[in-house]
């Protein structure tokens, strides 16, 4: 095989998909069957002179046609490896444009809606380090928007986690909300314990203590003291305590 075959057998595999032009696939491939064609002088040894004269001519002349079909297969290979090539730095290019449209839009959304702003910020400058690159290799590219493709899930994480302290907070506060409203408490009403101990049934009012009956004989008013009991007459006699006169009596 030779060194055209052998390159013209590693691009076998490209399809039209993967390059800018589509033609140079089948363009590699129609080189590569006509040199496959080509026939092929051989010579014995035991041919005449004669013989061995005309094979070598016509040796030539093969070797000639193949040679220039070699070519024609190798540059076609060649046509078809800078398609393939230009096809991969377009798509990196695509890719990367595609990757900065998405961050440029995650860093608008998300404006107060993270835990940690520093995720914000190191988006923003990943989207700012994409803008500066300018390569030939496809590999530069990819390298670059997988740096921004990691500091898209970055800030990603952080909206989902402030997402989910914002709906742990919510419930909390739904529950404690819930909680009060099953103990309303009314203006001018004071809280009234389940359990009250019995109350003693009333007794029975006792009638008042009467006031003793005055003594017989005198006339006059009767006074009655705390300790001390005296009637006293209109003549300035008084009866004491224990029914002893005292005054003029």
């Amino acid at each position: 095989m030779s060194k055209a075959q052998k390159e013209a057998a590693k691009l076998g595999e490209v399809g039209e998909e993967q390059v800018t032009d589509p033609a140079t696939v089948e363009q590699l491939r129609k080189a590569g069957r006509e040199l496959a064609a080509l026939p092929k002088q051989e010579c014995a040894a035991s041919d005449s002179a004669d013989s061995l004269r005309s094979g070598a001519k016509k040796y030539r002349q093969s070797q000639e046609a193949m040679d220039k079909q070699a070519g024609l297969l190798s540059r076609a290979a060649d046509a078809l490896a800078r398609s393939r090539d230009a096809k991969a730095l377009a798509d990196a290019k695509q890719g990367l444009r595609g990757k900065q449209d998405e961050g440029s839009k995650l860093l608008a959304d998300s404006e107060g809606k993270v835990a940690d702003n520093a995720s914000r910020e190191s988006l923003q400058q990943a989207i700012a380090d994409a803008g500066k690159v300018d390569s030939a290799q496809p590999g530069d590219y990819v390298k670059v928007q997988a740096n921004l493709q990691g500091a898209i899930d970055a800030v990603n994480a952080n909206v989902q986690a402030k997402a989910d302290a914002d709906a742990q907070a919510a419930a909390a506060a739904a529950a404690q909300a819930a909680q009060v409203a099953q103990v309303p408490v009314q203006r001018g009403q004071s809280y009234q314990p389940a359990y009250q101990p019995a109350q003693p049934a009333p007794q029975a009012s006792q009638p008042a203590p009467q006031a003793p009956a005055p003594a017989a004989g005198g006339s006059g008013d009767k006074h009655y003291r705390i300790g001390t009991e005296h009637q006293q007459g209109t003549g300035g006699c008084a009866i004491g305590m224990f029914g002893n006169p005292t005054g003029n009596c």
